[in-house]
């Protein structure tokens, strides 16, 4: 794992669309959820991203406890679908681009959570 992201400005709360929805891929079970962050006003998430030596997802290194990001819901592991409405892919700088220039607040999450 590459560790990058930091004190990203982010936090919490869960959308009424946050109903789980599992999907099988391959023989591992995934559950998409939709989650939001809310900007706290100390700027800081509480948040660390990186990828995986393939580098085929962005995914949630840290959350670090009490934060806007555990606020939210997201989890270590998690892997980032799409932030503000925009597919992250693979994409570890568009995923904290985005994070960093949202003026959406709060900021719709989809993540999957399980493989």
């Amino acid at each position: 794992w590459k560790a990058v992201c930091g004190s990203q400005p982010l936090c919490r709360t869960r959308s009424k669309d946050t109903a789980p929805r599992s999907m099988s891929v391959g023989s591992a079970a995934e559950t998409e959820l939709r989650l939001r962050l809310v900007k706290p006003e100390n700027g800081r998430l509480g948040l660390k991203l990186g990828q995986h030596g393939d580098r085929t997802a962005v995914r949630v290194l840290h959350v670090q406890p009490n934060s806007a990001a555990a606020h939210s819901g997201l989890r270590p592991y998690d892997r980032l679908l799409y932030i503000g409405g925009k597919p992250i892919k693979d994409s570890l700088a568009k995923a904290l681009q985005i994070l960093h220039d949202s003026s959406t607040d709060p900021i719709p999450l989809v993540v999957t959570r399980g493989s």
